[in-house]
């Protein structure tokens, strides 16, 4: 079979199978509203099988070789997480990370429009979500964890600060955390300089985020948040453009300087039947920006 015929999701799921199960683990189907996944029943892992899936379809001939490949590196992580961590390497381990809701973690923190902070635990093969299951057992409480996750997400590296234009920055890396930094953003003006009306931002990734530093006063905010909202808008119809891990949000928010995180801009009108982008500034951008004097 090839990686273009039909059926060939269900011959990745059987290689995948048959391979864990000759390391003596069960596991179950389940369908997604994508494909196909195994529960693993010994250690309660999902194993969603879309990605997997389109790696072995671009191999093309080799696409047995990347799917056995996979279910090893799936095995090493799974020995991983079955091991019992002492406390000190759940210390170190432990992050915070921006996601989307979910009904497994509602224990998350809420940010802002539709995005909550969750726990992470960063693995040496693989990152691994909290829930609120797994936050029963933990040996650390809940508010420890989120100070050393918010700790550790601040310590994460930046691999790249870069220029879009005059007024549009980013920020990127290859840590999964790189977008999570902006829930503790006085911590992150260490790398993109002081704001003193504070930032505009898109958590677009996993590993990327975009800014922009509010100066001036009146309308002279407008130009630079309208560019970096056109930005936004820009990469997330780019069919081309890869979002690690999925696109996170197509939203750009305003941090104000008290600590307060709002909408500010998002394409969401039609004009003439045309997209358009709409910039709303909230009642934190109004009172630190719209009223400000030149800074």
């Amino acid at each position: 079979m090839t990686p273009q015929e039909v059926g060939f999701e269900e011959m990745v799921l059987a290689v995948v199978g048959r391979t864990i199960e000759q390391e003596g683990i069960t596991v179950e189907v389940f369908q997604t509203d994508t494909g196909y996944g195994l529960h693993d029943t010994a250690s309660g892992i999902d194993i969603y099988l879309d990605n997997v899936t389109e790696s072995a379809r671009r191999a093309g001939p080799e696409w047995h070789d990347v799917v056995t490949g996979w279910v090893g590196q799936y095995l090493v992580m799974r020995a991983e997480n079955l091991r019992e961590p002492t406390q000190e390497e759940l210390r170190a381990s432990i992050r915070t990370r921006l996601v989307l809701p979910d009904d497994d973690r509602t224990y998350a923190r809420e940010f802002t429009d539709n995005l909550v902070v969750a726990l992470a635990v960063d693995g040496a093969t693989s990152v691994q979500m909290h829930t609120d299951k797994s936050l029963v057992t933990s040996p650390i409480d809940i508010y420890e964890l989120y100070q050393l996750g918010q700790a550790n997400t601040d310590a994460e590296p930046i691999d790249e600060v870069f220029d879009l234009d005059g007024d549009v920055h980013g920020i990127t890396g290859d840590s999964f955390f790189i977008a999570s930094k902006v829930a503790n953003i006085p911590a992150l003006l260490d790398t993109i300089g002081p704001a003193p009306l504070g930032v505009a931002f898109a958590p677009l990734n996993r590993s990327l985020v975009l800014y922009t530093i509010i100066k001036g006063s009146g309308i002279e905010w407008m130009g630079p948040v309208m560019a970096l909202a056109q930005q936004v808008d820009s990469l997330v119809k780019d069919d081309e453009f890869e979002h690690p891990g999925g696109l996170l949000s197509d939203t750009t928010f305003y941090w104000a300087p008290d600590g307060r995180v709002e909408y500010l801009a998002r394409q969401s009108m039609l004009v003439d039947d045309e997209p358009t982008i709409a910039v709303l500034p909230g009642p934190a951008f109004a009172e630190f920006v719209m009223t400000a004097n030149d800074v």
